[in-house]
């Protein structure tokens, strides 16, 4: 029995096996063996394809959701807020109305303070993070507000 009837790949060639088998099928095993080993090296060309392809589908598909997101946020920030102002509103009232979101109060003194404003009491408004003072939150009478300036539009 030559190599081609045993399957073995690796086999050597003698005198006996070149009688049974014949030139043609020496090269018909030979040919045999580099296909299958080629067969290995495309398998695994076509995996690492196959993996690329999968990596770009995942960028673009991380893209579009980001492209997404810039234009719904786009439209949501350029949304102008309304301020009306009600005859029967006093300080008390409109500050309630800006709660939590950020704004910038005149004191009597003449002095600014810009933050977030937290809470509207009866008398007394809390500001938190205050811009230019890391770490601070202010406490102030409701009646040294002498204005309040908040953002009403946006580009």
């Amino acid at each position: 029995m030559g190599c081609a009837s045993t399957g073995q790949i690796g086999c050597t060639w003698d005198s006996s096996s070149r009688g049974n088998l014949g030139t043609l099928g020496q090269i018909e095993l030979m040919v045999d063996r580099r296909y299958g080993e080629n067969d290995i090296v495309t398998r695994k060309r076509e995996q690492g394809v196959e993996e690329a392809e999968m990596k770009v589908k995942g960028i673009i598909v991380g893209a579009s959701i980001l492209i997404l997101l810039f234009g719904f946020s786009e439209v949501l920030l350029s949304q102008e807020m309304k301020f009306e102002l009600n005859k029967g509103y006093g300080m008390k009232e409109i500050l309630a109305s800006y709660e939590g979101k950020r704004v910038a109060v005149r004191l009597d003194g003449g002095e600014e303070l810009e933050g977030t404003l937290t809470t509207v009491g009866e008398q007394l408004v809390h500001i938190s993070r205050l811009s230019k003072r890391d770490f601070y939150d202010a406490v102030v009478r409701m009646d040294k507000i002498n204005a309040v300036i908040f953002r009403a539009r946006s580009n």
